[in-house]
């Protein structure tokens, strides 16, 4: 089967004009970034501690109860996400969640992530972050690389389904050359960094949600508590969402969502996220994220943009941060091939460690700029 054909977002310079008719400045995310990056682009998230301010922290101990992301297995098209319920948000819940669960289904997924983290208070700073994500049948894989005038970070995240996260992080690509690997356990990843970078699993929780504990990659695994899926940080259902609007755009649909503090729990795994890769000292604090949903009219996702407004804290100082980034989708069901038909796949740990748009960089990324024509 030939790869998905993506649709490409609108250029970074242009404003999103949403369904909200306030004239609220719209801020926020990826994981998302992900970043999305659940997508894994949560590197990008970093507090300059040059500078503080006020603002009121969120109250995270309200968890995420889940969502039955195999039930999405029911969904071909809008149509069927119609006839599952009237409520506006629930359906959106249903169609962005379908669009992920078509994402696992595929043997060959991979995640490409832009990023633009701006802090302001006294002085500007620009974080340019740029996240891959690689979903296949042996092996799961994430790194983020994000500079700035004053910070730099890089990492990689590779799971070989055995029971570990391997980890190889430094602050720039070079210093994975040699890097020994600093695994963490399924448990301990989940708990630092709120999911891990895998599509689809289960876990163990208490009622409320509380102490997650990594169950199973198994579908047909029957001893859990909630499903969960690590294409994003964030979680949607009806509950999570503020305002939700579904339109027909072109041949597919755009599904725009608002999410604001008065409900947390559809933040909390993020914020885990950007605590852990942003070094912060406390869990961020979401004012609002906002998400723009571009898929196809089977709701295969093509590409989501995401803005985002919070408050990080490291060492007791307080910065306002907004992030704004596209995370582009492709799908296949062999492996992906470049121009001169070789495998396009995640790098050994200690390879492939230059700088972006050096010779010795991630080829995966070279390869997804191209597809994105970026």
């Amino acid at each position: 089967m030939a790869e998905n054909v993506i649709q490409h977002g609108p250029r970074k310079a242009e404003r999103i004009n949403t369904y909200r008719k306030t004239p609220k400045q719209i801020v926020s995310l990826s994981l998302v970034i992900v970043l999305s990056l659940g997508i894994g682009a949560g590197a990008g998230y970093f507090l300059y501690s040059l500078f503080g301010i006020s603002g009121k922290e969120n109250d995270y101990s309200l968890y995420f109860k889940g969502y039955d992301y195999l039930s999405c297995s029911e969904i071909e098209d809008m149509n069927d996400v119609n006839l599952k319920t009237r409520d506006v948000k629930a359906r959106a819940a249903l169609a962005i969640n379908t669009s992920y669960y078509k994402l696992y289904q595929s043997p060959y997924t991979y995640a490409y992530t832009q990023q633009v983290v701006n802090v302001k208070a006294g002085v500007n700073v620009k974080q340019d972050v740029e996240a891959l994500l690689y979903f296949g049948p042996d092996m799961y894989f994430s790194q983020n690389i994000s500079n700035s005038s004053m910070v730099h970070t890089s990492d990689r995240y590779y799971d070989y389904k055995d029971g570990s996260i391997h980890n190889y992080n430094g602050q720039y690509p070079k210093d994975w050359e040699g890097k020994e690997d600093d695994s963490k356990t399924y448990d301990e990843m989940i708990q630092l960094r709120g999911k891990l970078c895998s599509p689809f699993y289960k876990l163990h929780t208490e009622k409320d949600g509380s102490n997650r504990k990594f169950a199973s990659y198994d579908v047909n695994e029957k001893d859990y508590s909630i499903q969960e899926m690590g294409f994003t940080g964030f979680n949607f259902d009806a509950s999570t969402m503020e305002e939700a609007s579904i339109q027909k755009e072109g041949d597919g649909y755009l599904i725009q969502v608002h999410m604001s503090s008065e409900n947390v729990a559809g933040f909390r795994e993020m914020a885990a996220q950007m605590q852990m890769t942003g070094s912060l000292s406390a869990l961020p604090a979401f004012q609002s994220a906002d998400f723009e949903y571009h898929m196809s009219e089977n709701l295969e996702l093509n590409y989501v943009r995401s803005i985002s407004k919070y408050i990080a804290k490291t060492m007791g100082v307080k910065a306002q941060c907004t992030g704004d980034d596209y995370t582009y989708y492709f799908t296949s069901s062999t492996p992906f091939l470049d121009e001169q038909g070789r495998e396009v796949k995640p790098p050994k740990p200690n390879e492939e460690f230059g700088e972006r748009h050096s010779l010795d960089e991630t080829k995966m990324a070279t390869y997804l700029r191209g597809k994105c024509n970026l």
